[in-house]
């Protein structure tokens, strides 16, 4: 179920500082065009630590990240630090990628749980500025502090709640819909104002005819 395409090539290196480190520094800029023809670009030189594994993806993905991971989780993190797009369409691209590098559906889906429930979200988006390489796209290299919601990666109670969803969505891959999963997390989380779409501030500096999650 192909979604998008990429731009360019990842390839990461070590972070000069600390070479033995988890941070690597991307060598090459390269993208990705959503399914809205919208694109998403991380530039050579940014910094990233996509190539560690947060714990709450440890009960989807065992203990190492193959490469098969690495766009989803780069570009993710780049956009969850600058916040020049919705939240909601940052997480969603997030699943769109997966998807497009060959992750099995049933574990594409639990992830993309997992960063709606875990993920940091925001109410207002940054102004970017134009990409390089890719057309239609925002970018940015400052974060401008909007987070409103802090990121609950590490909260040993959430992996093992997406652990639990992981088993459920193992036996129903193929008939589940990103509108499922983000109907279940509404659900385990009624609280969570941006899930249930309480909290919906109007963006700015984004394209307009992009539909919000």
């Amino acid at each position: 179920m192909a979604m998008g395409s990429f731009t360019g090539r990842l390839v990461l290196k070590p972070y000069p500082r600390n070479p033995r480190g988890p941070l690597k520094v991307v060598a090459y800029t390269f993208g990705y065009i959503d399914q809205h023809q919208v694109g998403w670009e991380v530039r050579a030189g940014q910094i990233t630590d996509g190539a560690s594994i947060p714990l709450i993806f440890k009960p989807i993905i065992g203990g190492s990240f193959r490469p098969e991971f690495l766009p989803a989780s780069v570009i993710h993190d780049h956009y969850c630090t600058v916040q020049v797009r919705p939240w909601s369409r940052t997480q969603r691209v997030f699943l769109e990628i997966l998807i497009d590098s060959g992750v099995p559906l049933a574990k594409a889906n639990a992830m993309y749980y997992a960063v709606l429930v875990g993920s940091s979200k925001w109410g207002r988006v940054s102004k970017g500025s134009a990409c390089r390489q890719t057309s239609n796209c925002t970018w940015s290299q400052e974060s401008f502090g909007l987070v409103t919601e802090e990121s609950r990666f590490e909260d040993p109670a959430l992996a093992e709640e997406v652990a639990e969803v992981n088993s459920v969505l193992e036996n129903k891959s193929a008939e589940v819909m990103p509108e499922d999963i983000e109907k279940m997390a509404r659900e385990r989380h009624p609280d969570d104002g941006f899930l249930t779409g309480d909290i919906d501030f109007p963006p700015t500096g984004f394209p307009a005819d992009l539909p919000r999650m």
